[in-house]
């Protein structure tokens, strides 16, 4: 998200995530450093732990995500955070991992937008998927996997929390 400083790029991008958080769970993000040097970084979007979903058997969420603010031109500056890896894990009421997105171009093999899924046959395997967002998988967990959202309005939230990110994606 744009921002007319660094400071506000950051709260910019943060807001949106933590409004679609909320639809289903009561954890907080917040900034893993406490500077806001453009081209510095990476630094870490941190959550107070995993995110608790309402489900039964409950699910959590382990939402990781790093970013780098940059300078950008015309409504998407003039400056921007850009996310440079991400790792939506989702797992069991046991603690053991269900699925996981994973996105992490400057890791030395699998650099490109992947899927885990936690089954013995396909452990190893990296799907190919797009980039994802944060409120993709969220609404993935609600629809597909039965997770109770919080609040009434989360279809609209995420809606608008997924094309507020949309405009602003560098990325196709």
């Amino acid at each position: 998200m744009a921002g007319k400083t660094p400071y506000l790029a950051v709260k910019n991008f943060f807001s949106p995530l933590q409004l679609a958080v909320s639809r289903v769970s009561r954890a907080v993000i917040q900034h893993g450093g406490s500077e806001y040097e453009v081209n510095a970084g990476p630094y870490a979007l941190v959550v107070g732990g995993k995110c608790k979903l309402k489900r039964d058997p409950p699910l959590t969420l382990d939402i990781r995500m790093q970013y780098k603010i940059v300078e950008a031109s015309g409504e998407r500056g003039p400056y921007k955070v850009t996310i440079t890896a991400y790792m939506y894990i989702v797992d069991d009421h046991r603690g053991h991992e269900v699925f996981s997105y994973h996105w992490q171009p400057d890791a030395p093999e699998i650099k490109f937008p992947h899927i885990h899924v936690e089954h013995p046959n396909f452990k190893k395997a990296h799907f190919p998927t797009g980039r994802i967002s944060l409120e993709e998988v969220l609404r993935l967990l609600i629809t597909d996997f039965g997770v109770e959202p919080l609040r009434s309005d989360w279809n609209r939230v995420l809606t608008k929390t997924q094309q507020k990110f949309a405009t602003y994606r560098t990325w196709g």
